[in-house]
């Protein structure tokens, strides 16, 4: 049920989504994170991965459609925790600005 769920939010995911919970500042930050995402959610010769499923754009969807409005703020929250971290660790202005190897040591940290 999940499984037809997923593959029904997918295809409603287009070259340009139309964001439906993140401003685009928390979006950047959730596109910036596919590359640690890559990890957990390879591309496999399955199944596409992290970074061509266009996770952002997922999340966001799953975040209006299937989260209540608590939930979407402590996500939401995250979102700002990851960004405040990121001044501390990398040493950056935001997380998006960061480079992979601080974005990874920022990811780890929390």
């Amino acid at each position: 049920m999940l499984w037809r769920f997923s593959a029904g939010i997918q295809t409603q995911i287009t070259e340009k989504p139309v964001l439906k919970t993140f401003t685009p500042p928390q979006n950047a930050i959730v596109w910036s994170i596919r590359y640690v995402l890559a990890w957990i959610i390879p591309a496999t010769r399955y199944a596409p991965g992290a970074k061509v499923a266009r996770v952002s754009a997922f999340i966001d969807l799953i975040l209006k459609r299937l989260v209540g409005r608590c939930r979407q703020e402590d996500f939401l929250d995250g979102l700002v925790d990851v960004d405040q971290r990121s001044q501390g660790i990398a040493r950056s202005e935001n997380f998006v600005e960061s480079t992979v190897a601080q974005q990874t040591e920022v990811m780890r940290a929390g």
